[in-house]
């Protein structure tokens, strides 16, 4: 996902906006995010509201949660999203971002996906590798091109390729642990 940094010039912004539709999954603009072929919308909701985020899910929409994460109520609103099917929740983590990044894969995994606001590609690869499963995605803040495209490969490189192959269990043994 990119944003780009409102603060950037109009010839640089131009740069950023190319880059971002040939390569991202999404371009947040405001209140919605849109894919590459524009079909795909999301709404983007700035502050937990549950009532929205059920309308939306029973309106066939998807929605995404952006919060700041400052401390654990931040992190359980994050869950409570997660809880109602959120379709994605975008999480900047303002002072520490692995430990609640870790709380947060833990929580809410198989019920939304985890979108980490980064401002690098170094940031994202951190986010990416976090806990060995990662982040489902980042949001780069985008206000240089050069580092949008170092960001761009590192993720497209982090995307796991597997095979999904049919498998017959033969047998079941208790194991001890470690």
């Amino acid at each position: 996902w990119v944003e780009i940094a409102q603060t950037v010039s109009p010839s640089e912004k131009g740069k950023l906006l190319k880059l971002a539709t040939d390569n991202a999954d999404f371009l947040l603009k405001d209140t919605h995010a849109r894919n590459r072929s524009g079909k795909d919308e999301i709404t983007v909701l700035n502050s937990f509201d549950e009532k929205t985020i059920t309308q939306l899910k029973q309106n066939g929409k998807k929605s995404a949660l952006k919060i700041n994460i400052k401390g654990k109520e931040d992190e359980n609103t994050a869950v409570r999203a997660a809880d109602l099917s959120a379709d994605y929740i975008i999480l900047n983590c303002l002072d520490w971002r692995v430990i609640p990044l870790e709380n947060l894969i833990a929580r809410t995994r198989g019920k939304s996906k985890l979108i980490a606001e980064v401002s690098n590609a170094e940031d994202a690869r951190l986010v990416l590798e976090t806990l060995e499963l990662g982040a489902d995605g980042v949001l780069l803040k985008a206000s240089d091109a050069d580092e949008l495209m170092k960001a761009l490969a590192l993720v497209k490189k982090q995307a796991p390729k597997i095979e999904v192959v049919l498998a017959k269990v033969t047998s079941v043994k208790q194991i001890s642990t470690g």
